[in-house]
């Protein structure tokens, strides 16, 4: 689920767009994007297809694919290209931490973690003040 806050930061500063199957949806008014599970790594790591293309703030195109979640490791990396080149490591994207109130958000049936921007991936999108923003909480549903 979204953070209502920062919907428009990537709705019209970043133009965030959804690489498929990733999915854009909505849920009681909120948006919400799912990723599909591929694979649970070790009986801890999830890693999930699709992905996100953004504008960064200097005009060049970021897209991160092939979200994996790290519980132990306490965030989320994915595989990213600048411009359609592939950068050579994975880009922490978001790091895990505790499910902040979102109004009006629906129960998760799963695991669930709050998303902040990890400080590569903010400095990737041209924004290195975006650090630590509150993006959302994830609902993992391996079962689903």
């Amino acid at each position: 689920m979204l953070n209502p806050d920062v919907v428009p930061l990537l709705v019209d500063d970043l133009q965030v767009g959804v690489i498929e199957p990733g999915e854009l949806g909505d849920a009681d008014g909120l948006a919400q994007l799912a990723f599909p599970i591929t694979a649970i790594e070790d009986d801890e790591d999830i890693q999930h297809s699709g992905g996100l293309s953004f504008t960064t703030l200097d005009g060049a195109t970021l897209e991160i694919t092939e979200f994996e979640i790290e519980p132990g490791e306490g965030e989320l990396e994915a595989e990213a290209a600048l411009d359609g080149a592939a950068l050579e490591d994975d880009v922490d994207v978001f790091d895990l931490g505790d499910v902040q109130a979102i109004d009006g958000e629906p129960s998760c049936d799963g695991v669930a973690a709050g998303l902040t921007l990890a400080d590569e991936a903010a400095a990737a999108l041209g924004a290195p003040d975006f650090e630590g923003v509150f993006i959302g909480n994830a609902c993992v549903q391996p079962e689903a």
